[in-house]
């Protein structure tokens, strides 16, 4: 960042999306002198799942991500959060009632609607005969991939259930051995026309 700012770079703001952005977002602001912006996705709710990286336990990671979701609360000239729920987890947690804009997650529905493509052709692409339930997105079970999981091994709606998506992991030995990524091989060995995972796609 410094290289590029005495490369004679500038810019008009810094945005630090999500906790992990935030340290560096706030020294690009100070050097700068420019306007920060963040937008959170609230990790507090999951913290007992991100201990492990660095030997560290439940309660050390809970005290670190409450400090950088606090600072990402508090320190840019303005805060985005997505969702209603996340506004009220904001007041409620860290005490503030400072002005948030709210910008909804949502998708280009003329890209992503049941006539934006060639159904029969896609269907064919991956082998599939019957009627198909796309889950777009990164496979984790804050996602609520595991309900829908349950709901593909207890139940056979007649149609099949695509997962287009990836684990995030380091590696693939990582992902495999994810125990929702083992789950769905399991599911898709037992119940083919039920569950197919196709993996990350980008603009398929």
């Amino acid at each position: 960042l410094m290289r590029l700012v005495a490369d004679g770079h500038r810019w008009d703001l810094v945005h630090a999306h999500e906790w992990n952005a935030v340290q560096v977002a706030r020294m690009a602001r100070d050097a700068l002198r420019i306007p920060m912006v963040g937008t959170m996705h609230l990790c507090i709710t999951r913290l007992a799942d991100l201990a492990a990286g660095d030997g560290g336990t439940p309660a050390e990671a809970d005290l670190y991500l409450r400090q950088m979701e606090g600072h990402l609360v508090t320190n840019p000239e303005a805060l985005i959060l997505c969702s209603q729920a996340y506004v009220r987890q904001v007041r409620e947690t860290f005490l503030t009632d400072r002005p948030v804009d709210l910008v909804l997650n949502g998708i280009d529905l003329d890209e992503w609607n049941p006539a934006a493509g060639d159904g029969a052709r896609a269907r064919f692409t991956h082998g599939l005969e019957r009627p198909v339930i796309l889950f777009v997105g990164r496979i984790a079970e804050m996602k609520g991939i595991v309900p829908l999981l349950d709901a593909v091994e207890k139940v056979d709606l007649g149609c099949t259930v695509v997962l287009a998506g990836e684990v995030n992991a380091n590696s693939e030995e990582e992902k495999e051995s994810w125990p929702v990524t083992q789950r769905i091989r399991s599911l898709e060995a037992c119940y083919p026309w039920r569950l197919r995972c196709v993996g990350f796609r980008h603009g398929q």
